[in-house]
C-alpha cells in the first residue's frame, strides 16, 4: 500500500520549487456539458506540455447519463495534467475529493489555493469552464456560472459577492493579484464583472457573446506559452482570443476579449464624470436618447446589454449633447481603449467589430447588489430616485406620445381620463422608459398612474394637445 502511494506520487509530483506558469482550470462537467468537458481535457492533454514551463492542473467534476468514457465517474477529481493525460480515476491526484459542488465559491477558492500552494510559479492563471449568463438573461433570478446539477443548480454569483470573496481570500494567501483571471462560459464579459475582480486579477478573459458548446480552443495558446517561457500574462490571454476566433468551427459573431484591469480605476473615474453629467439631464429626457443608441449595439435576443465602446462612439457621433458632454465622452473613449488589451468578434444586430466588454442598461433594482454600484454611477443614472422627480412624463404637453421614465421591473402603468376611464394598461416592462401612443386620445388632461412595489402609487398628470 505505501509503495503504491510513493508510486503515484513520483507520477503526479508535489512540485516545491517555482517554474514560469501554473495555470488551474476549474472544469465543471457536472451538467449537460459533460462530454464538452471531456473533449476540453483532452485538448489541453494533447499539447506540447513542458512541466518546466508550466503546470497544468485540472479539477473536473462530471455528471451522470451524458458520457460514459474513462470508468464514467461522477465525482469531482483533480488532475496533474502530462501529455497524453487522460481524464481516467487511474491519472487522478490523490485523495480523492468525493462529489464537490463546483457551483460553490469555496469550491472555486480552495481549489486556486491548493495549486498556489502545492505549485508554486512566477504567474498563475485561472481558468472558469462551464455555462453562465452574467446579467443578459432577466428570465434568469441570479447572474452567475458553474452551474452543478448534482448540487441543485448551485452555481457562483457575479454580483452578490460570492466570486468576489473567493478571489479576495486568494489574493490574501497569495498577497499579490492573479495574473489571468478567465470565464470560458457565455455571455460574462460584463463591465459589473470587471468590477467584481479589478482588485484580484490583472487581466480578465471572457466573452461579450454566448460560446460555441466546447468554449475556448486549449491546445494553440498553450503550446505558444511552452513554446516561450517568457511569455508575457497579456500575450498568454490574449493567445487564447486569436486562436478562439480564427477557429473555423466557431461562428463569425463569438467574441472573446482581454481586460487590462490596471486602468479600470481610471476608466470609472472618467466614467462617472460622464454619468454625473447625464444625471443632471435626466428631467430633459437623456436617457432615452442614450438608450435609443445602447439599442442599436446590442447583441442578438440580448435583454438590455450593449456593447460599452460601440454605444458611446454612437451616442458622441449623434451629437445630442453639448460639447463638453462630447468632449468628456472622448476622454471617457481614450480610457477604454487603454482597459481593452484584445477584443475579437462582432456585434451580432449590425455586424460592427465588438469593442470588449457590455453594460446593462435593464430596470433590474437588483443591479444596485453589485460592487459597481459602489465605485460606478452608471446606477445612479440608471434608477435615479430624486423623489420629487419619480416617473417624470415627457413631452408635457403632448401631441402624439408620451414617455413615462424611470419604470422599474414590476411597476404597473395605467393612463385614465378625469373621468376614472381606463386608457392604458402596461401590468411589466424590463425598459426604464415607456413611450406610449396617445394619438388618438381627445385633447385634454390625463393621469398617468404608477404601481410599483418600490415606490408605492405615483400620479403623474399631463396634456394632450393637437
Amino acid at each position: 500500500m505505501k509503495r503504491n502511494i510513493i508510486i503515484l506520487f513520483l507520477i503526479f509530483p508535489i512540485l516545491l520549487f517555482a517554474v514560469p506558469w501554473t495555470v488551474m482550470v476549474y472544469m465543471n462537467g457536472d451538467n449537460n456539458l459533460e462530454e464538452a468537458a471531456i473533449n476540453d481535457f483532452a485538448e489541453i492533454a494533447n499539447s506540447n506540455i513542458d512541466t518546466s514551463v508550466a503546470n497544468i492542473l485540472v479539477q473536473m467534476d462530471r455528471r451522470d447519463g451524458y458520457n460514459s468514457d474513462y470508468g464514467d465517474w461522477t465525482d469531482t477529481k483533480r488532475f496533474y495534467v502530462v501529455h497524453g493525460s487522460t481524464p481516467s480515476v487511474a491519472n487522478a491526484l490523490l485523495p480523492d475529493l468525493g462529489e464537490l459542488n463546483m457551483g460553490n465559491p469555496n469550491t472555486l477558492k480552495d481549489f486556486i489555493l491548493w495549486g498556489i500552494n502545492n505549485y508554486p510559479a512566477d504567474h498563475y492563471a485561472v481558468i472558469v469552464w462551464d455555462h453562465g449568463n452574467s446579467w443578459y438573461k432577466k428570465s434568469f433570478s441570479t447572474k452567475d456560472f458553474s452551474f452543478d446539477d448534482t448540487d441543485n443548480d448551485d452555481s457562483i454569483g457575479i454580483a452578490n459577492g460570492e466570486l468576489r470573496t473567493a478571489l479576495g481570500a486568494v489574493h490574501l494567501q497569495l498577497g499579490k493579484n492573479l495574473d489571468i483571471f478567465g470565464i470560458d462560459a457565455c455571455i460574462s464579459q460584463t463591465l459589473t464583472l470587471s468590477g467584481e475582480v479589478y482588485d484580484y486579477t490583472d487581466y480578465l478573459i471572457a466573452s461579450e457573446d454566448y460560446e460555441p458548446w466546447d468554449g475556448w480552443s486549449y491546445s494553440a495558446p498553450l503550446d505558444q506559452l511552452f513554446g516561450d517561457s517568457g511569455e508575457t500574462p497579456e500575450d498568454f490571454a490574449g493567445s487564447f482570443c486569436q486562436v478562439y476566433y480564427s477557429d473555423q468551427h466557431y461562428y463569425s459573431n463569438n467574441t472573446l476579449s482581454v481586460i487590462s484591469l490596471s486602468n479600470f480605476s481610471n476608466f470609472i473615474n472618467e466614467f462617472n464624470i460622464l454619468c454625473d453629467m447625464w444625471i443632471e439631464l435626466i428631467p430633459s429626457g437623456s436617457r432615452k436618447i442614450i438608450f435609443d443608441e445602447m439599442k442599436k449595439n446590442e447583441f442578438f435576443d440580448y435583454d438590455k446589454n450593449t456593447d460599452l465602446g460601440n454605444s458611446l462612439n454612437k451616442i458622441r457621433s449623434a451629437n445630442n449633447f453639448t460639447q463638453d458632454i462630447n468632449n468628456q465622452i472622448a476622454t471617457v473613449l481614450e480610457q477604454y481603449d487603454i482597459l481593452i488589451s484584445t477584443s475579437y468578434g462582432y456585434v451580432n444586430t449590425n455586424g460592427e467589430p465588438a469593442s470588449g466588454i457590455t453594460i446593462y442598461y435593464g430596470n433590474e433594482p437588483s443591479y444596485r447588489q453589485s460592487n459597481l454600484s459602489d465605485i460606478c454611477k452608471w446606477d445612479d443614472f440608471l434608477f435615479y430616485s430624486n423623489k420629487d422627480f419619480l416617473y417624470p412624463v415627457y413631452p408635457n404637453p403632448a401631441s402624439n406620445d408620451v414617455t413615462v421614465s424611470g419604470i422599474l421591473s414590476g411597476d404597473k402603468i395605467y393612463i385614465y381620463s378625469t373621468i376614472g376611464n381606463l386608457l392604458y394598461l402596461n401590468r411589466g416592462t424590463d425598459t426604464l422608459d415607456v413611450n406610449i401612443d396617445i394619438s388618438k386620445y381627445c385633447s385634454g388632461i390625463y393621469f398617468l398612474l404608477v404601481n410599483s412595489p418600490k415606490n408605492g402609487i405615483i400620479i403623474r398628470k399631463f396634456a394632450k394637445v393637437r
